[in-house]
C-alpha cells in the first residue's frame, strides 16, 4: 500500500536527531543534507569523504553532484569511522530504514501517520524552499519537473501560487 509521506516539521526533525543514536543520526542527517533517496544512499561507498558526492540517481538514471558541506562530512566521517565494510551504510535491506525511523519518531512522540524515510527527503525540499526558494529546492533534489517538487511540499494555497508565480517568472513566463 502506498501512502503519500509527509515532510517532518521542523521541531519534530530536531527532536528526532537529538534523540537518535547513531548510526542512524548520521544516516538521518546524511539523507537530510544530500536530499538522497534510500536507493541512492545504499550506493555510498565507504571511503574517505569526497568534497564532491556525484551520483547516478538509481531512481532517475540522472547524474547529480552535490558540494559537501561540514554537516555531510561530519555524517559521512561517523559512518566511515564505525563500519568496514564496502558501503557507507552497513544496513542494507531498504526496508530497516523505514523501520528505524518510525521506531525513533515513536520514542520521541512523534505521529508517525504518513511518516516513511521518504519524509526526509520531503523535510530536504520544505526546509529548501523556506530558506532558498522552490527552483533552489527543485534543482537541488535533482527534480526535471517543478511539479514533482511541488508535490514534496506541504504548501496552503496561497502558498502553492507564490511558488507557481515565482517559478514563472524565473523560467521567462515559459
Amino acid at each position: 500500500m502506498n501512502i503519500k509521506t509527509r515532510p517532518f516539521l521542523p521541531s519534530e526533525f530536531q527532536a528526532l536527531i537529538f534523540a537518535t543514536p547513531n548510526p542512524w543520526k548520521s544516516i538521518y542527517l546524511l539523507a537530510y543534507c544530500t536530499g538522497l533517496r534510500v536507493s541512492d544512499l545504499l550506493q555510498l561507498k565507504n571511503e574517505p569523504c569526497p568534497d564532491l558526492l556525484a551520483i547516478h540517481e538509481q531512481k532517475t538514471k540522472r547524474k547529480n553532484v552535490i558540494v559537501v558541506t561540514p554537516q555531510i562530512r561530519d555524517a559521512w566521517d561517523s559512518l566511515h569511522r564505525s563500519n568496514d565494510g564496502q558501503y557507507l551504510i552497513k544496513f542494507r535491506d531498504p526496508s530497516t530504514f523505514r523501520k528505524s525511523l518510525v521506531r525513533h519518531c515513536k520514542k520521541c512522540g512523534i505521529s508517525t501517520v504518513r511518516v516513511a524515510f521518504h519524509s526526509i527527503r520531503k523535510t530536504t525540499a520544505t526546509s529548501l524552499y523556506l530558506s532558498l526558494g522552490f527552483v533552489a529546492a527543485s534543482h537541488f533534489l535533482n527534480h526535471s519537473k517543478l511539479q514533482t517538487t511541488l508535490n514534496y511540499i506541504e504548501l496552503d494555497a496561497v502558498q502553492v501560487g507564490s511558488a507557481l508565480e515565482a517559478s514563472f517568472h524565473n523560467n521567462g513566463g515559459k
